[in-house]
């Protein structure tokens, strides 16, 4: 990773160290916080990728209800939780989940907000009982690592935000050049 993001040494550092004496993969909910095209969704997906975990990438922009949290199984549009169908699909208890630019959530409070269902997912005592309206069941969700990316913190709400560890995530300078183009023209 390093080599890959060498002017993002520290955050590289400070999301390895986390795991430092853990038999599994976990990482507290984390917001990689950085100017647009710093290379935060490539870092946390490719983060993913070496880690051997599975992963789901979820783009925010245009969520809007609670639907993440999973829809009762009486409506026609019934499904399951977000991380119950991504621990189905990849048949694990851990899997990370990606949130592409967090910040872009909207805030209306039509049909649900996506901010509360998430900080119920976030806090390991309601997530190891979440309740999955579609499954009508308490499943397990505590093992799942959430990781996000955001341009800007103001518009995430403040109970969201004391939930997440916030790194900030470097923008690379003129000097990495040579090391990005490559990455960049694949």
């Amino acid at each position: 990773l390093i080599a890959e993001f060498p002017y993002a040494a520290a955050v590289v550092d400070d999301v390895l160290g986390s795991l430092a004496g853990r038999t599994n993969i976990y990482l507290n909910p984390t917001v990689l916080l950085g100017a647009p095209g710093s290379g935060k969704t490539r870092f946390i997906r490719r983060l993913a990728e070496e880690l051997g975990a599975p992963y789901g990438l979820i783009s925010c922009g245009g969520l809007s209800d609670s639907a993440i949290g999973g829809t009762p199984r009486r409506w026609s549009s019934g499904e399951p939780s977000l991380p119950v169908m991504v621990v189905r699909q990849y048949e694990s208890a851990g899997p990370v989940i990606i949130l592409d630019e967090i910040e872009k959530i909207g805030i209306g409070r039509n049909n649900g907000n996506v901010h509360d269902v998430l900080m119920g997912l976030f806090e390991p005592e309601t997530s190891r009982r979440w309740h999955d309206p579609y499954l009508e069941a308490q499943c397990d969700l505590s093992h799942v690592s959430w990781l996000m990316t955001a341009n800007s913190l103001e518009p995430i709400p403040v109970a969201l935000r004391d939930r997440c560890r916030i790194l900030r995530f470097p923008t690379p300078g003129a000097d990495q050049l040579p090391t990005l183009a490559p990455r960049i023209l694949e």
